[in-house]
């Protein structure tokens, strides 16, 4: 799985172009993996986005990998969870408005996610695994703020996931380039 993986993510940050950008960035996620909403973890966020412009236009494809770190809200000594998020999405960003260094590109597209994690279920600590694959529809906003001629500063106000089984999974973040 790990091999798939790496070869997955070089044939990803490989592609050439003369308009490409890779960032990476830090965040909050807050999800919900069942219908209940007593179970909704949150924890930290990391990614890697690969945008791709189309034709010198507007358009854009927003490539992503995202991981998120979730524990539960409960008390750790009552109910205890621990959950990994491993998504991948590719978008289609449209850039909406752009004035001096800013630019605000909303986007949306498919995304497929691995749900893993252990959680008990009772006050017993009965153990219960999960090992899902989710699936759905992801979109948000992107506010880029070019700091220098190669630095640009990625901020996601909101990215929102929506899912099979009840999946939801909103994601704030901020990044920066890589190139």
């Amino acid at each position: 799985m790990g091999k798939i993986i790496c070869l997955c993510l070089v044939l990803f940050l490989s592609f050439k172009s003369e308009a490409q950008k890779t960032f990476i960035s830090v965040g909050y996620s807050d999800s919900r993996l069942q219908e209940s909403y007593f179970y909704t973890p949150r924890g930290t966020n990391l990614s890697i986005s690969y945008d791709v412009v189309f034709f010198k236009s507007k358009f854009k494809s927003i490539n992503s990998i995202n991981v998120s770190f979730l524990f539960s809200e409960m008390d750790s000594e009552f109910l205890p969870a621990y959950t990994t998020v491993l998504s991948v999405s590719p978008k289609l960003g449209f850039d909406i408005l752009q004035f001096g260094r800013f630019r605000i590109t909303p986007f949306f597209g498919p995304f497929g996610a691995w749900v893993a994690g252990i959680e008990t279920e009772t006050i017993l600590n009965q153990v219960n695994v999960r090992n899902e694959f989710r699936y759905g529809f992801d979109t948000g906003l992107i506010v880029d703020v070019r700091l220098k001629e190669n630095c640009v500063l990625r901020v996601i106000p909101w990215s929102l996931q929506y899912g099979n089984d009840f999946f939801r999974q909103g994601i704030i973040q901020i990044g920066l380039n890589l190139n």
